[in-house]
């Protein structure tokens, strides 16, 4: 007898008188073969295998020699176990990842994971403990043939718990299976906010946050006055639910934005502006937080001198400031030279200080004395015309007197002259 792993055999005979033949190999279909060398190899089925070795004489005499040669079965695999098994799952994104199933025992067959209401497919990996054994795989009752390792088929989630198997059968026809349960929870009906907030830019195009006041997932309604000078609104919203969906904007034009992210900016108009944030929750209740951005009307644009020297003596520069009531805005006109009416003296330039304060830069004439005030023209169009960025012309004649051997005084564009 051979073990299993011994394919082939074959015999080696010596004749006892050198004048005799021999023939070798499987009973029944020998072949001539040297005295003292190994006949040809012959396959052995497993069992018996009959072998002969055939010797003729020199005068005929003829003597068979018989060896048999027994393959022993080999020995069938009981193994039924897993040497690895795993789960994934995928959504409406179809884009599938792994669950957490806990560690992995080739002793323990059951498993059980939850996944949230937006995970619809699931599906089993398992790996054979041995290469002979085979698997089956898929929703519990609905198993099929899968190679080792490979991913069985995707089976649809219902809410709640749905079971899944693996069905391990041993070389021997030993069986085992193991069961993984994937409870898919109901679809979230929250759909409440957890932060609101509002920024507002002006004609600068800065963005600033606007003060809705305390924010609270019950309350729906806000509102905020901002002055003529802000243009655009928008709302950033942040969903209570990683699954709530959100839209913001304009009432009656709202558009899909991500939690935590600012909505699209809202052109505001003078008076009550709507903007709205709706909610969708994963299972389709809706809730919508709105907020009133109310502008307020444009203020008349106004000016006034500040920092007027009291005196002055006739030669030296001196500078001025000019205040306005608010920042003219990228869009407006700025002061120069032009804008200034100055009796006896002129304004030399004019530069910026702040966001609505400007200073000029003058002199008197080398005479009786000097002075400087200012009176910008009436119309935008007209030299010198300051103006804001929503075209408001300056509406008062802002004027300003200097001290000197001759006082001068400027309203408007009339100069009046007296002694000290």
């Amino acid at each position: 007898s051979v073990p299993d792993g011994t394919p082939r055999a074959r015999l080696t005979a010596t004749a006892a008188h050198a004048k005799a033949a021999l023939k070798a190999g499987a009973a029944g279909s020998l072949s001539a073969a040297p005295s003292g060398a190994a006949g040809a190899a012959v396959a052995l089925a497993v069992g018996e295998n009959a072998f002969a070795v055939e010797v003729t004489a020199e005068d005929g005499t003829a003597k068979t020699y018989r060896v048999t040669v027994t393959r022993e079965a080999r020995a069938l695999s009981s193994s039924a176990d897993l040497s690895g098994l795993s789960a994934q799952a995928v959504g409406a994104d179809g884009r599938w990842s792994a669950l957490d199933l806990g560690a992995f025992s080739a002793g323990t067959t059951a498993y059980s994971v939850t996944v949230p209401y937006g995970t619809t497919q699931a599906r089993l990996t398992a790996t054979a403990a041995h290469a002979k054994a085979a698997l089956k795989a898929g929703a519990a009752g609905s198993l099929s043939a899968v190679s080792s390792g490979a991913a069985g088929a995707a089976a649809a989630l219902s809410v709640g718990a749905n079971a899944f198997t693996v069905q391990v059968t041993a070389e021997d026809g030993t069986a085992k299976t193991y069961r993984v349960t994937v409870t898919r929870e109901a679809a979230s009906s929250n759909a409440d906010l957890s932060g609101l907030s509002a920024q507002a830019a002006g004609a600068d195009g800065r963005w600033s946050g606007l003060d809705l006041g305390a924010f609270s997932a019950g309350t729906t309604a806000y509102s905020v006055t901002v002055p003529y000078g802000t243009t655009h609104a928008r709302l950033t919203a942040t969903a209570a639910h990683a699954r709530a969906a959100l839209r913001a904007g304009a009432a009656g034009s709202l558009s899909a934005v991500s939690s935590g992210s600012a909505g699209a900016a809202v052109a505001l108009d003078v008076g009550a502006n709507a903007l709205a944030v709706e909610v969708t929750a994963e299972d389709g209740t809706a809730r919508t937080y709105r907020v009133t951005v109310t502008r307020e009307a444009a203020q008349p644009l106004t000016a006034a001198f500040e920092n007027a020297p009291s005196e002055h003596d006739g030669g030296e520069a001196f500078t001025i400031d000019l205040r306005f009531s608010e920042a003219l805005g990228s869009g407006g006109v700025a002061p120069s030279a032009a804008s200034f009416r100055v009796q006896a003296g002129d304004v030399a330039g004019v530069e910026r200080v702040s966001a609505g304060l400007w200073r000029g830069r003058g002199g008197a004439e080398n005479r009786e004395g000097g002075g400087g005030a200012a009176s910008p023209p009436p119309g935008r169009a007209a030299t010198g015309a300051v103006c804001a960025a929503d075209g408001r012309a300056l509406s008062n004649t802002p004027t300003a007197s200097i001290g000197g051997p001759v006082r001068i005084r400027v309203e408007g564009a009339r100069a009046k002259e007296g002694k000290d």
